[in-house]
């Protein structure tokens, strides 16, 4: 791809490394307006279709403004990155534009409480990664509808109590993490008819009830649980 290094209108920023092929310069400007980055911060994207913004200080209105952007882009986006953005509390629901989508990586994104039911329209995505959002309180039902699904991570959700009952519905789901969710009760009943999963990990999950049935099932199933 071509490699595109200038000063955009809008950014203070002492260098733009971006990796893109068949992306107008006029796109990628369009883009880089939304993001308010430090002057020593790095928008780089290592190959045509992926976007790694891991840190950057943008709040929920440029992580808004960031995602309607992405969504105009001729090329279509496969992989996004937004981890450790500390800021963002919720996820526009005009994330269901980016229908190319297959990556979605939200970890380490402290404050956010919950995800719009209009993911559940990203029928590509085939990676949620959503470890250690410690304010993540609940999945809408309309993940079940994510059926390209294989990894689901949770680790560390300290805050998630429950799990929808939709989660049955990931037909294509293999890797479900939710290590040490220490608020999670239960395990959905419905996890049971996941017959693609094959592995659970539920390590330090010290407020989970009742999981002795639902995890016999699974195992006759051909899933690897890891548990206490």
């Amino acid at each position: 791809g071509t490699v595109v290094m200038n000063c955009l209108s809008g950014l203070i920023m002492e260098k733009l490394d971006l990796t893109f092929a068949d992306i107008t310069d006029v796109e990628i400007g369009a883009l880089a307006k939304a993001l308010p980055l430090a002057s020593t911060q790095q928008l780089a994207s290592t190959s045509p279709k992926k976007l790694d913004l891991d840190g950057n200080p943008f709040g929920n209105d440029g992580f808004h403004r960031l995602i309607v952007g992405m969504g105009k882009m001729e090329v279509p986006m496969t992989h996004l990155s937004v981890g450790g953005c500390q800021s963002i509390t919720t996820v526009p629901t005009e994330i269901n534009q980016l229908t190319s989508l297959k990556g979605l990586n939200l970890s380490y994104c402290t404050s956010l409480i919950s995800l719009p039911e209009e993911i559940g329209e990203l029928t590509s995505l085939e990676e949620l990664i959503l470890s250690e959002c410690t304010s993540l309180i609940s999945l809408p039902t309309e993940i079940g509808q994510l059926t390209s699904l294989k990894v689901l991570d949770l680790r560390v959700c300290a805050s998630l109590i429950s799990l929808p009952e939709e989660i049955g519905e990931l037909k294509s789901l293999k890797y479900l993490y939710l290590r040490e969710c220490t608020s999670l009760i239960s395990l959905p009943e419905k996890i049971e008819e996941v017959k693609s999963l094959k592995f659970l990990f539920l390590k330090r999950c010290t407020s989970l009830k009742g999981p002795d049935a639902v995890i016999s099932a699974l195992k006759k199933n051909g899933c690897k649980v890891f548990h206490d």
